[in-house]
């Protein structure tokens, strides 16, 4: 059983804070510096383990998003017989983005990974 030096406990409390909010999507209303070090080290690990998990369910779940994306602009392509860049104009049109070509809040909305926002510059 090993114990925390100060300036290790220093610096989980540092990030502490923002690793409860990645995990749980708020700030923590206890106070971390009353918790013994083997309580500090749970809470650590056990902090961790959500936001991988969160991490996990994130990443499928913008696939499915990407999916369902693809679909969609397969049908707007197909409802007004066009291609993927007229489509793309029209998405961007009917969220009032034509514009600004806006494409990371197109990602925001659907769902998608920001990395998608380049390829849908592309079109």
């Amino acid at each position: 059983m090993s114990t925390l030096t100060t300036a290790q406990r220093e610096d989980i409390f540092s990030y502490f804070s923002d690793l409860y909010k990645d995990a749980y999507g708020s700030r923590p209303r206890f106070n971390f510096y009353l918790l013994s070090d083997e309580e500090l080290k749970a809470e650590h690990d056990h902090l961790v383990k959500i936001v991988e998990a969160n991490e996990i369910r994130e990443a499928q779940q913008q696939a499915e998003n990407y999916i369902a994306f693809k679909k969609h602009l397969r049908d707007v392509c197909r409802m007004c017989n066009c291609k993927r860049k007229q489509a793309m104009r029209f998405i961007l049109d009917s969220y009032g983005l034509l514009e600004s070509k806006d494409y990371e809040f197109l990602c925001y909305h659907f769902g998608l990974n920001y990395s998608v926002a380049n390829e849908m510059k592309r079109y």
